[in-house]
């Protein structure tokens, strides 16, 4: 008698209890011995967890709290000026994020003060020549 968890699958065996093929030669998923299997105790515990955990009802979630009005915040510090938005470029940071200068972009030659994207000769690399003016 086989693992109930296992297909035949040409030569491998597919187990559905680790979610993969598996060798036969080295798993005794098609023998008798298939209880002595890691990933046939494995399910079988969190089987029989499951049945033995009393069903959880499921609470209804709060709404996070508002964060506080932008107009209550300007009344109570007084009127604040916002920042100039950062202009937005086509280069791009290692860790994918817009650059906001040449030098936090990936495709920039500092060596060669050139952009590498566009192909150009980068005079200020705080003024990155792919950078759209914000409207």
């Amino acid at each position: 008698m086989p693992c109930p968890y296992a297909e035949r699958r040409g030569a491998l065996v597919y187990c559905r209890a680790r979610g993969g093929p598996v060798n036969p030669l080295a798993f005794p998923c098609l023998t008798e011995r298939y209880q002595n299997c890691r990933f046939y105790r494995e399910a079988e515990a969190r089987k029989k967890a499951e049945k033995e955990a009393p069903p959880t009802e499921a609470a209804p979630r709060e709404a996070p709290a508002a964060p506080a009005a932008p107009k209550a915040r300007e009344e109570a510090g007084g009127a604040q000026p916002k920042p100039a938005p950062a202009p937005a470029t086509r280069g791009l940071t290692a860790d994918g994020r817009p650059a906001r200068s040449c030098r936090e972009c990936i495709f920039y030659s500092e060596s060669l003060s050139r952009c590498l994207l566009l192909g150009v000769k980068v005079d200020d690399p705080d003024r990155p020549p792919c950078a759209t003016k914000a409207l």
